[in-house]
């Protein structure tokens, strides 16, 4: 059952923002997302360096032999392309019935209500963080916020990391 109450949010964005390692903080922010919204898929998706399409797509509530039968990762066409041309919060009650959509892959989880959000840093699209399947229905307006705030501690920890590895490459070469 999911947390939904702000201590338990604050909660959260504080094991992000605690993070350092770039790894880590993108699977804290996937099972931050999914317990606090009770979403049943989470999925976050790296934006390339042109801002065009993914490339890096993580996804926890999949299991490993479905995501291989999936085959290739999405590069972000169909909805989950729409937070790409528009960075802003996408809620859907059913992800098949947007216009953009074009279906999910053979094998692929049936999936209805859907919560896009991107994740900015240093005021730059750099990827978005997609949820479905929200246990009890569609997600809610203060489903939206909480991500949105999550997606912001987010940039801010993803940012910290980065920093970090330059120090850390800087002291390596000296």
């Amino acid at each position: 059952m999911a947390t939904r109450s702000l201590p338990a949010l604050v909660e959260l964005g504080r094991s992000v923002l605690a993070e350092s390692e770039l790894e880590t903080i993108l699977e804290r922010v996937l099972d931050a997302a999914r317990e606090f919204t009770g979403a049943r898929y989470a999925a976050l998706g790296v934006l390339d360096s042109r801002r065009r399409e993914l490339e890096r797509f993580l996804t926890v509530g999949i299991d490993a032999e479905t995501r291989r039968e999936l085959g290739e990762l999405p590069r972000g066409h169909g909805v989950l392309g729409e937070l790409i041309r528009d960075p802003r919060p996408l809620r859907l009650p059913d992800v098949k019935a947007h216009p953009r959509s074009y279906g999910f892959p053979i094998g692929h989880p049936p999936m209805t209500s859907f919560l896009g959000v991107p994740i900015l840093v240093d005021d730059e699209a750099w990827g978005n963080l997609y949820l479905t399947d929200k246990d009890r229905g569609e997600f809610t307006e203060a489903d939206e916020e909480a991500i949105v705030m999550l997606a912001e501690w987010a940039a801010i920890a993803i940012s910290n990391a980065g920093r970090l590895a330059e120090v850390r490459d800087v002291r390596y070469e000296l």
